[in-house]
C-alpha cells in the first residue's frame, strides 16, 4: 500500500511578505502622521484664538472700569515700573496674582521676584509656541532679570504700530532723518517710543494702542475704526530677550516689520529690531485680536501698506474687507 502525504505550506509569513507588510505599515504611518500633525495644529490654533478673545475681552472690561487700555509700560517714568499684563490680571481670572504685587516698587524686585519667577501664566502664552513652557528666550538672559532666571514669555504684546523705534527703522523699513513711509509714519522729532520728558507730548500720538510708555489709547481715540486695527497679535517671545510677560521694554511690537518677516534673526534675542515685530509658530500666518474684540488669522503675504495701516489706530488709511 502506498500512502501519499501532502505537503502543506507553512503558516508563519516568509521573509519577504513580512518585509512587504513592514514597508506598508511605513506607507500608511508616513500618510497618516501630517494628518495628525495638522490635526494638533488645529487645535492649538484654536486654543490660541481663544486666548485671544479673552484677551480681548479683558481690554475691553478695563476700558469700561478706567475709561482707556491699559498703559503699555511705565518704563524709566520712576522708581515704580509695570506693565500691562500686570494691570490686566484682575479681567484674566488672575486677581489673586495681582494682589500679591507691590505696585509701589519695581515689578522685578523685593517681593515682586516671587510672584513671578518660575511661574507660568498660560494666558500670555501660544500653546503652538514649543518653546513657551521652558519660560527662556532661546540664547541669553531676558532684559531686566539675572542669569538663568525664568519667567513667562509674552506671546501676545499690544500693537504699538508703526513707531520709529530708537529713531531709526527697521530691517523691512530703512528710513532716516524725517522721513516718513507707510511702514513708519512717525518724524523723528515726534518719537511716542521715547521715555524722556520731551517726548512726553507725543506719547499720546503712538501710532498703535500702546508702547512702551505710560499711555494707552482710548475708543475714541480709534478713528480708523475698532474692526481695522490691531490690538495685539502674536510673537516668538524666545526670540527676544526683551519678550517676557513682565519687563520695562518691549510689551509691545511693531508693524514697521512683516509679520514672521525673513529678516527676523530668531537665534539672535538682542537684536530687538530684528524680532521686535509680530511672528508666529503657526504656518503661513499669525492670529491678531482686533480693537473691537474679534480675532483674525493674517497671512504672512499681506500686503506690507495694508498690515501697516492695520496697526495704527488713526492715519486715516482705510483698510475695508483685508
Amino acid at each position: 500500500m502506498f500512502v501519499c502525504f501532502s505537503r502543506r505550506r507553512p503558516s508563519a509569513f516568509t521573509l519577504v511578505e513580512l518585509l512587504v507588510v513592514i514597508a506598508i505599515i511605513g506607507v500608511l504611518v508616513a500618510l497618516l502622521l501630517p494628518a495628525v500633525q495638522q490635526a494638533r495644529e488645529a487645535a492649538r490654533r484654536m486654543t490660541c484664538v481663544n486666548k485671544l478673545k479673552q484677551l480681548g475681552v479683558a481690554m475691553h472690561n478695563y476700558h469700561d472700569s478706567h475709561n482707556t487700555f491699559p498703559m503699555g509700560h511705565s518704563y524709566n517714568t520712576g522708581s515704580s515700573r509695570h506693565c500691562w499684563t500686570e494691570l490686566l490680571m484682575p479681567f484674566l481670572d488672575m486677581q489673586s496674582v495681582h494682589d500679591r504685587i507691590n505696585f509701589s516698587i519695581q515689578y522685578n524686585s523685593g517681593t515682586n521676584r516671587t510672584v513671578f519667577l518660575n511661574q507660568a501664566f498660560p494666558a500670555f502664552a501660544c500653546p503652538s509656541n514649543p518653546y513657551s513652557s521652558s519660560l527662556r528666550p532661546l540664547s541669553g538672559d531676558w532684559d531686566r532679570w539675572n542669569a538663568g532666571e525664568s519667567i513667562q514669555g509674552l506671546g501676545y504684546p499690544l500693537c504699538a504700530g508703526s513707531i520709529r523705534p530708537d529713531g531709526s527703522g527697521t530691517p523691512d523699513c530703512t528710513v532716516g532723518g524725517s522721513a516718513t513711509r507707510h511702514c513708519i509714519t512717525e518724524v523723528s522729532s515726534h518719537m511716542s517710543w521715547q521715555n524722556a520728558a520731551s517726548y512726553q507730548p507725543y506719547w499720546r500720538q503712538t501710532p498703535g494702542i500702546a508702547n512702551r510708555t505710560p499711555y494707552g489709547a482710548r475708543l475714541v481715540d480709534i478713528t480708523d475704526g475698532t474692526k481695522s486695527t490691531f490690538m495685539a497679535g502674536e510673537r516668538n517671545a524666545e526670540n527676544l530677550r526683551w519678550g517676557a510677560a513682565f519687563t520695562e521694554n518691549f510689551p509691545i511690537a511693531f508693524t514697521g516689520q512683516r509679520l514672521n518677516s525673513p529678516s527676523r534673526i530668531a537665534n539672535s534675542p538682542s537684536s530687538y529690531k530684528a524680532n521686535g515685530g509680530f511672528s508666529s509658530h503657526h504656518p503661513g500666518g499669525g492670529n491678531f485680536v482686533m480693537c473691537d474684540g474679534s480675532v483674525v488669522f493674517v497671512s504672512d503675504s499681506i500686503d506690507f501698506p495694508v498690515y501697516t495701516a492695520l496697526g495704527d489706530k488713526g492715519d486715516g488709511r482705510l483698510t475695508p474687507g483685508f
